[in-house]
């Protein structure tokens, strides 16, 4: 597989985080001889796909997608390699720093593990958001109306979705644990597992729809 490598320099420290060497044109599929899976020897990982989904899927440098099927559009999953002695939180912190971030106002947690194994991880604000008096009007104005005409978006959803805009703000697109940057349902999450793998790690993007991948559906193989 080719691979690229992008250099940070910071605090004395020289950090590498690779990924797939984007190709000019689309990668067709691969033909898998199971019934609902998409195999993908050139990013390492293999997707279990939801029901009626079809294995038609398509490689753009780094990300698959699912091109031919419109319930899917806009949604993709993205893959990385990293080097196999640098921590999954050091190469997140890494691709952070890439989209111009500084990683010390965020921080790295390890969440649920899937079924098959796989550690997720969320980007989170590293220190406690203080709302400013008009946001706590704000809050305090959503849970009147919900009092009164009911709804969802009380004061405690407000409260997350400013946390989260400023969460995005700081440490960029792939932070959205709460999955309500953009009203989604999904939140935003890396997966990787290290029984499998200790180079390759998976960004999936928060959704307010099904996926075209089934949860704890990702799997890596030995490349």
């Amino acid at each position: 597989m080719m691979s690229a490598a992008v250099l940070f320099l910071g605090a004395g420290c020289l950090h590498s985080t690779s990924f797939a060497q984007p190709s000019q044109d689309p990668v067709p599929s691969e033909v898998s001889s199971l019934k609902n899976v998409y195999v993908s020897s050139r990013l390492g990982v293999m997707i279990h796909l939801a029901d009626g989904v079809s294995n038609q899927l398509q490689e753009e440098g780094n990300k698959i997608t699912a091109p031919q099927d419109p319930n899917f559009a806009g949604q993709y999953i993205q893959v990385f390699h990293k080097e196999e002695t640098q921590s999954v939180e050091r190469a997140i912190e890494d691709l952070l720093r890439n989209q111009g971030k500084d990683p010390g106002n965020c921080r790295i947690v390890a969440g649920a593990v899937e079924p098959n194994g796989n550690q997720e991880y969320t980007v989170e604000l590293a220190e406690s958001l203080t709302y400013t008096s008009s946001q706590m009007e704000d809050i305090a104005a959503a849970d009147r109306e919900v009092d009164v005409h009911g709804g969802f978006e009380d004061g405690a959803y407000i409260k997350k979705r400013f946390y989260n805009e400023v969460l995005i703000d700081r440490c960029s697109f792939y932070a959205d644990p709460l999955g309500l940057g953009t009203s989604k349902s999904i939140p935003s999450r890396f997966v990787m597992n290290s029984s499998k793998t200790d180079t390759t790690y998976v960004f999936l993007p928060g959704s307010a729809d099904p996926t075209f991948y089934g949860y704890g559906q990702i799997e890596f193989i030995a490349k």
